[in-house]
C-alpha cells in the first residue's frame, strides 16, 4: 500500500502544502477536525517519532511555528491542540509520523460547519421529517 503523505512528499505539488523545508512539509488536513488543521511530516518515511533524527525534529519544530504563524494571520484561533499519535495503540491511522497542529476557538466557530449554516441544514432536515410525517398520517 502506498503511503499518502510519502505521494504528497515526493510530488512536491500539492495545492495543500502550507510550508516546506527540506526535511519536513506541512499540508492541511484531509480530514479536518477543525477549519486550518494542519499536518507536519518529515519527508523520510518513518512510523515514529522516536525514529526521527535531531535535525528533522528541529524541522518539524520550525515548520510547526511557521504554520502556527500563518494560522494566526489567517484564522485567529483562541489556542490549539497539538498532538502526535505514535503507534496503533495511540491512535495512529497512516504508518507515517506527523504532528497534528489543530486551531481551537472558545464559541462555535471552531467546528469545521459554521454554526448558521449548521442550523440551516437542521430546519431543512426537521421540515423534510415534518413533511415525510404527514404523508404517513403521523403529524406531529
Amino acid at each position: 500500500m502506498t503511503c499518502p503523505f510519502c505521494t504528497i512528499v515526493n510530488q512536491d505539488c500539492s495545492d495543500r502544502i502550507v510550508e516546506s523545508s527540506n526535511l519536513a512539509i506541512a499540508i492541511e488536513d484531509g480530514f479536518p477536525i477543525s477549519k486550518g488543521h494542519t499536518l507536519i511530516i518529515p519527508r523520510r518515511h518513518i512510523a515514529s517519532f522516536f525514529d526521527m533524527t535531531d535535525a528533522e525534529r528541529t524541522a518539524l519544530m520550525e515548520l510547526l511555528n511557521r504554520a502556527k504563524a500563518k494560522l494566526e494571520t489567517r484564522y485567529k484561533p483562541d489556542g490549539y491542540n497539538i498532538g502526535i499519535n505514535n503507534g496503533v495503540a495511540a491512535g495512529q491511522t497512516i504508518n507515517h509520523m506527523h504532528i497534528h497542529l489543530i486551531p481551537r476557538w472558545q464559541l462555535a466557530e471552531r467546528y469545521t460547519t459554521p454554526l448558521p449554516q449548521l442550523v440551516e441544514s437542521v430546519a431543512v432536515l426537521s421540515a423534510k421529517v415534518d413533511e415525510h410525517l404527514k404523508k404517513m398520517g403521523c403529524a406531529l
